[in-house]
């Protein structure tokens, strides 16, 4: 799976760099899975290895897949970002995850002619509501979308698919034969939905004080366990919350993840190792999952249950469940512009077009496809794979690889003038610099007989092709048109501070920053003050008035003693 996902990847990249790559990776695996069932497992070790992997038990696919891909995302985030964003993820991923339930339960319901009761057709829908948006978020960040698109759109993936279980786990309940009064429901959610960021707190906490021992040393050693221990911590958040502790496994998980976002970079012994170890799972599991749900339901075509006419209910499924995504960001329009980071109309409609189907919703109608078979839930003998994972694969199809044009239609990934005028300026100078040293190494006696027109034809910096300014155009000013003196002045403080944390990360990964915990506390610092700078560029540079604050604190009272130790408890107390 792995070596084919990899030959994929490399061959959409060069030739078909239109297509994402998990929606390329699903069709193929959609095609593989059909012909394997058309063919009467008639592909010799394929075959067997493809029926091996069909019959997987879909708790099984969510207890090994699901943690690590949520907290390498979750782990990924930026927090201060998050929680300006917070309210806006927050009403699109528990309101609106419960509209677009009640919906889709509504349309199943009316339209489809299975005759399923009102729980059946509930849980349907909380199945439907589950978004997989793995394709927009990789696309947004390739195309330099805004860090607000990006971070709605990932923060309310994460969010939903928690949501998405709980009620789906509720009405499969129901589904059974178990019964709910009001209160017992309300008891429920409160339970779940809040137990599950409290225990994932404590393990992130938890993680955060063994992170905070292995950092006292910067070897390949305490590497290697700091990167293992985020491993442990994945699964071990997830199963404790949704198996032991009967709360949402993926709020627990994110949670832990986040605490360790916002607290424990700065214990990495290399950060750039830990994001190349989580960027490798991340591509690793999502091309099993893919590949493995793409396969599922290619073999969930073919299967007796299905018949013609549910390929045209799988159609009007897809329709209405755009229809009905489109529908719930209308309604929350006029909250999402007034909260958190505010959205615009174009950002709305890259949030609605950009709400795909994924391998979360499949492994959910697996089960409840299997509880059908055990006898427990009356489905009338439907595939619910089938209908789910339909709709993942148009959704994949048609939202993934038309979002990128949506997105450049709208105008969502295009620099700001001011942007546009710095880079310019910035890239003119690297060519006068690059141009001045190759002079001067052109006319030293060990290069005196290479051969000039040679390197000009491969160095595309020497001649200021698609590069740079060309060298007779002007120089951005201030006060040209295209935008205003204060747009310019705030965009030049917003690049020099992402200059000044990258030059923070670069001193630790140098090793010019000393060890320990007190330093990486320090560090925790430099980057939250970084962070909180960039919401008032518009108004001057204010990066060094919270380190100053920071550090009058930790000066002063009996928190001076605790020092190397407990330093990671200052930041979380001060907060």
């Amino acid at each position: 799976m792995v070596l084919t996902g990899v030959i994929l990847a490399k061959l959409l990249h060069s030739f078909v760099p239109i297509v994402p790559y998990s929606v390329g990776l699903i069709l193929w695996s959609v095609a593989i899975g059909a012909l394997h069932k058309g063919t009467d497992y008639g592909l010799g070790l394929l075959s067997h290895s493809i029926t091996q992997w069909v019959s997987i038990d879909p708790h099984l696919l969510l207890y090994v897949f699901l943690p690590p891909l949520i907290f390498g995302d979750s782990m990924s985030m930026n927090v201060h970002a998050a929680a300006r964003a917070f309210w806006q993820i927050f009403l699109l991923a528990c309101p609106g995850v419960v509209l677009g339930t009640v919906l889709m339960a509504v349309v199943s319901k009316c339209l489809l002619p299975y005759g399923w009761d009102w729980n059946v057709c509930l849980c349907f829908g909380s199945i439907l509501a589950a978004t997989d948006p793995v394709a927009v978020v990789g696309l947004l960040k390739n195309m330099g979308a805004s860090p607000k698109l990006t971070m709605l759109v990932a923060g309310e993936s994460l969010m939903n698919d928690g949501t998405a279980i709980v009620l789906f786990t509720l009405f499969l309940n129901m589904s059974k034969g178990e019964v709910y009064t009001g209160w017992e429901v309300l008891q429920y959610f409160c339970k779940v939905a809040l137990g599950g960021p409290a225990l994932g707190l404590l393990f992130g906490l938890a993680g955060l004080l063994i992170l905070g021992m292995m950092g006292k040393q910067e070897d390949h050693l305490s590497v290697t366990c700091q990167i293992a221990l985020t491993i442990a911590l994945a699964y071990g958040a997830f199963f404790w919350g949704e198996h032991s502790a009967r709360v949402s496994g993926v709020l627990c998980t994110v949670t832990a993840a986040l605490v360790l976002a916002f607290w424990g970079w700065p214990f990495f012994g290399s950060r750039r190792t830990v994001e190349i170890i989580w960027h490798t799972i991340d591509f690793l599991f999502n091309t099993v999952v893919f590949m493995l749900a793409g396969v599922i339901i290619g073999v969930a075509a073919r299967s007796s249950t299905v018949e013609a006419a549910d390929y045209g209910w799988v159609i009007m499924l897809y329709l209405c469940a755009t229809l009905v995504r489109a529908g719930m960001v209308a309604l929350l329009f006029p909250a999402l512009t007034r909260i958190g980071w505010g959205c615009s109309p174009k950002e709305c409609v890259v949030l609605w077009w950009g709400g795909l189907k994924g391998a979360v919703g499949l492994a959910l109608a697996i089960i409840v496809d299997e509880t059908e078979e055990e006898g427990e839930v009356d489905t009338k003998h439907k595939n619910m794979t089938f209908l789910v994972g339909g709709v993942a694969v148009l959704s994949l199809l048609i939202n993934g690889t038309s979002c990128e044009w949506l997105v450049r239609r709208l105008g969502l990934a295009t620099a700001s003038e001011a942007k546009r005028r710095i880079l310019a300026y910035v890239r003119d100078k690297i060519c006068d610099k690059a141009t001045r040293q190759y002079d001067e190494l052109a006319e030293s006696d060990e290069f005196a007989d290479h051969s000039k027109e040679l390197v000009r034809r491969w160095c595309t910096v020497l001649r200021r092709e698609n590069f740079c300014l060309c060298p007779d155009d002007p120089k951005p000013a201030v006060g040209e048109s295209g935008g205003s003196d204060s747009e310019l002045m705030a965009t030049t403080r917003e690049v020099f501070l992402q200059a000044t944390q990258a030059g923070y990360w670069e001193l630790k990964e140098r090793g010019e920053l000393p060890g320990g915990n007190a330093s990486a506390n320090a560090m925790h610092i430099l980057l939250q003050a970084i962070d909180e700078a960039q919401d008032r560029t518009a108004t001057g540079l204010y990066d060094w008035e919270r380190v100053e604050a920071e550090m009058g604190f930790v000066r002063h009272g009996f928190f001076r003693g605790l020092g190397d130790k407990m330093s990671w408890l200052l930041s979380l107390i001060h907060i």
